[in-house]
């Protein structure tokens, strides 16, 4: 496989260690590496994964272990799920991230982010050119009634996510996807039909890729929204992928790496440009505002990002189609105001970050308790540029109101730096008092 592909040794570990940096891995092969393992030496993971990797993308085809000689029975899943494969390979690497998911919880959930790969699936997903063959010949019939259920049963977990936090029920549209979603991808369905499975089946992996961010699981979201992207491009949803896109910016903006953040935004504005919904373009400009605003050090960087909000809501002003995702459509005006209010305060625009804050709260229920959450952070740190302690530890207060049943770690980072930058402002009765309640409210969490 060597000599058709080839590479020589030094080619061979000069790919497979600029792969395994690539998943966030620090490797130094050498050509006296590739001898051992031509010699019959079964290298360590995730170097079998690799491997498996170079030369597909070299001779443009799938291999498995055995072709390698390698006796391995089971897949690297943590570094495989990081790949944008073919169609096929997907179908088969999907299922298999759910299933370690579902039974191997910890394999994954401590999976590292892959700073190096996270803009790698987008480069892979334009020019946009969706699957020509979707139709399968599994044994289980699959029908546009599967594809609405599984749309309904992953919209109902997106309202819980919104009410609860991604904590309380990631798990359980996990196993949905695992035990219902992962059947019907290997069933039997035409082209009709393949295209809207795997629209839906991309759409509920993209939401359980939020749960997972929402828990600050960033290396597990990233795998799982580069297998939604895939799904997303077979199934020609250029909407769905722009949203993937869009979740993936806020994973790299998580991680440290702001610049790539703003880059996917871009690819999210590029593949949707003239082609989808304004709601959408409305949602992706408030992320790379947001992502913008994150990122300072650039002195271009705070005009643009005032530039991508105002882009938000001049898109948002105009009126849906009706062709939105139901998700994107549900964003309302208060769902705008809500990214404003992050902006605003982390650009220092006090006096607009509170009119942004006082519409997103407005008329707020239950439904939406971590929007509300983040809505008070977002003024405590205000008040907290303002100089006002005792406005800001008011702010505080009702955040940790709203903890009780909410199992969301973005909101609990929140509020630890809310309370640094409080702590701040001096030593004084009520900071102690809001010191000692969060710190009470913490150990029952």
């Amino acid at each position: 496989m060597i000599k058709t592909s080839g590479l020589s040794y030094a080619a061979l570990a000069q790919a497979v260690n600029r792969l395994g940096y690539l998943a966030g891995k620090t490797l130094n092969y050498s050509k006296s590496a590739v001898s051992r393992w031509i010699a019959g030496e079964q290298p360590r993971n995730p170097v079998p994964e690799l491997l498996l990797e170079v030369f597909r993308k070299k001779l443009g085809r799938e291999f498995t272990y055995r072709d390698l000689g390698f006796d391995i029975a089971e897949a690297d899943i943590e570094i495989r799920s990081l790949w944008y494969s073919d169609l096929s390979t997907t179908l088969d690497v999907a299922p298999l991230m759910w299933s370690h998911d579902v039974f191997r919880r910890d394999l994954l959930k401590s999976s590292a982010v892959a700073v190096g790969a996270m803009t790698a699936p987008a480069r892979n997903f334009l020019p946009f050119e969706p699957d020509r063959c979707r139709s399968r010949t599994g044994s289980i019939p699959v029908s546009l009634g599967d594809v609405k259920m599984i749309r309904e049963v992953a919209h109902q977990y997106w309202r819980w996510d919104s009410k609860y936090g991604g904590g309380r029920f990631r798990e359980q549209l996990v196993y949905f996807l695992h035990s219902h979603v992962a059947p019907l991808l290997g069933g039997r369905y035409g082209e009709k039909v393949g295209c809207g499975l795997f629209s839906a089946a991309g759409e509920a992996t993209m939401f359980a890729g939020w749960m997972a961010y929402d828990m600050a699981s960033l290396g597990l979201a990233q795998r799982y929204y580069t297998q939604a992207l895939r799904m997303a491009q077979a199934a020609g949803d250029r909407q769905l992928g722009g949203e993937i896109l869009t979740c993936m910016a806020y994973v790299a903006n998580s991680a440290g790496a702001p610049d790539d953040a703003i880059q996917l935004c871009e690819y999210a504005l590029d593949i949707t440009k003239g082609r989808v919904p304004p709601r959408v373009q409305s949602y992706i400009y408030s992320v790379l505002s947001r992502c913008l605003a994150s990122a300072p050090s650039s002195p271009r960087n705070r005009p643009a990002a005032l530039t991508a909000l105002n882009a938000a809501e001049r898109h948002f002003a105009r009126p849906l189609d009706g062709s939105e995702n139901a998700w994107v459509a549900g964003i309302d005006f208060r769902g705008l105001q809500t990214q404003a209010a992050h902006v605003l305060s982390e650009l220092g625009m006090t006096g607009r970050a509170h009119e942004a804050i006082s519409v997103a709260l407005d008329g707020r229920d239950e439904s939406h308790r971590r929007a509300v959450a983040f809505c008070k952070l977002y003024l405590g740190m205000v008040h907290v540029k303002e100089d006002d302690a005792e406005a800001a530890v008011a702010a505080g207060d009702e955040v940790l109101n709203l903890l009780p049943g909410l199992e969301t770690a973005r909101v609990q980072q929140g509020l630890a730096r809310l309370q640094r930058e409080i702590n701040s402002l001096g030593d004084t009765d009520p900071i102690r008092t809001f010191n000692e309640r969060a710190r009470t409210l913490g150990d029952r969490s």
